[in-house]
């Protein structure tokens, strides 16, 4: 599924297995940080790229250098199956090049 190439208007879709549950987990040793991170080439300062978890938008973002990263709840994430939708919903006229996702993780810090 990835890398990914997106244009403008474009939903891509990728599936990301997660072996741990996560509510369960979060019960028993608490996480310093969850989140989903996703790198991408060529994405543009004001490129607007939207971003889904099992069909639940994700809204707070920090972006930095080509990757975003978007803080999450052990309830977003399921054992087993996921899917992240991503979708270019703008893209600056001026960008050179195409919008590329090359990776795309979950991230779980225990404290």
């Amino acid at each position: 599924m990835l890398p990914a190439e997106l244009t403008e208007g474009q939903t891509v879709v990728v599936p990301i297995m997660v072996g741990e549950d996560l509510v369960a987990a979060a019960q028993q040793h608490p996480f310093s940080r969850l989140e989903l991170r996703v790198e991408c080439d060529n994405l543009a300062a004001s490129d607007s790229l939207a971003i889904a978890l099992n069909g639940e938008g994700l809204l707070w973002q920090k972006r930095e250098n080509g990757v975003i990263t978007v803080a999450l709840t052990p309830d977003q994430v399921r054992h087993g199956g996921n899917h992240v939708s991503l979708r270019l919903a703008r893209h600056a006229p001026q960008a050179e090049g195409v919008v590329t996702v090359n990776i795309l993780e979950i991230h779980v810090v225990y404290q």
